[in-house]
């Protein structure tokens, strides 16, 4: 795949904690009770620094802070990191994903001074946002980004559309201008795609299970995921999605981007996609990846805290078994799913954000 000095960028989550419930994040049951099998984990700063040794950090171009559960503002030594990242490497960029609604202004005010970028995820004005950043709280997340912004930090808001918030955009774009954000970019979720289907919406349930309200896409068809439409159109070429998973030609990412992914659990994987594999019903043991990394010594074997980064990346999970697993005819022969539908030709991760409108 690629060799440890190869590499370039690492996507680093911080914990698997958050204070919000979005409907489509993997870390909870469509907006209302927490996935049952999620450890609560964060990384310290000592666990990073084994990690990612200075050595290793001073030939990064970019650390940025995100993951598939968690916020990194609900972690104790977010900051502690990310100086730790730019005493070691004055050239690094470093970056953060967040819903904002956490935190004191003087919080804040250090990451202004640490982060190259900030991109908060807000998701309409203050009577739209907490339909999808659910439990945030919008009077928080303003105060907090004009505190970061005023303090010099670069700060893009990140407007995932829906039909509820759809009406809103050019309202929210003009607040973005006057608050002084540098970037304002809508995002055109691919998640409407799941099942192997592409849904007309999705039911938000409260932490008891019973529905609430439904989220669906936005009405304006220049608004919604292009490659998501593409995938739930294959029937129309006679094409199952299973059938695409067994044949759409797999690039991967992380091999072209010379990239990591380290988890809230220590452990390093080559991206994020590979990570996510803890559910509510059926659990991490029906992952087809986690069924591969048991063949591989398991969890063991790619925690970063007690085991190094060459040898995690030498091993044969990394060079032999996920590239080789690229070749198999299908699925059901040991091509990886996760792959397929991330890094195949119509991944409904890709074309998902706007050029920026500010």
């Amino acid at each position: 795949m690629y060799a440890t000095p190869d590499i370039r960028r690492v996507h680093l989550e911080m914990t698997t904690r958050c204070n919000a419930a979005c409907p489509m994040c993997s870390r909870n049951e469509r907006g209302g009770f927490q996935i049952q099998d999620l450890p609560q984990v964060e990384l310290s700063d000592q666990d990073v620094k084994r990690i990612l040794p200075e050595a290793f950090v001073k030939q990064l171009s970019q650390v940025w802070l995100c993951g598939n559960y968690g916020d990194p503002i609900l972690a104790k030594d977010t900051l502690g990191v990310l100086r730790y990242l730019r005493e070691t490497n004055e050239k690094i960029r470093l970056g953060m994903n967040t819903n904002g609604s956490a935190r004191k202004s003087e919080w804040w005010r250090e990451a202004a001074s640490l982060l190259d970028c900030c991109h908060f995820g807000i998701d309409g004005l203050s009577d739209t946002n907490e339909l999808y950043r659910r439990r945030t709280h919008w009077a928080v997340i303003m105060e907090n980004a004009q505190a970061f912004i005023n303090a010099g930090g670069s700060a893009h808001w990140e407007y995932i559309v829906f039909r509820h918030n759809e009406h809103q955009i050019e309202q929210a774009c003009l607040l973005a201008k006057q608050m002084g954000f540098k970037k304002f970019r809508i995002r055109k979720t691919g998640r409407f795609f799941f099942a192997g289907k592409l849904q007309d919406g999705l039911p938000v349930v409260d932490k008891k299970g019973t529905e609430q309200y439904l989220i669906e896409p936005p009405t304006d068809s220049e608004l919604r995921n292009t490659s998501s439409a593409r995938l739930g159109h294959l029937a129309e070429r006679s094409q199952s999605y299973g059938n695409y998973l067994d044949t759409t030609r797999i690039s991967c990412k992380a091999q072209c981007e010379k990239e990591i992914y380290v988890s809230a659990e220590g452990l390093v994987f080559p991206c994020c996609y590979l990570a996510n594999f803890y559910r509510r019903t059926g659990g991490k043991k029906d992952s087809q990846f986690f069924k591969l990394l048991e063949q591989h010594g398991g969890k063991a074997a790619i925690d970063g805290r007690n085991t190094t980064l060459s040898a995690i990346v030498g091993s044969t999970l990394f060079q032999d078994a996920i590239p080789n697993s690229w070749n198999a005819k299908s699925v059901e022969e040991g091509r990886l799913a996760i792959c397929a539908s991330t890094c195949g030709a119509e991944s409904s991760t890709r074309g998902q954000y706007t050029q920026s409108l500010i």
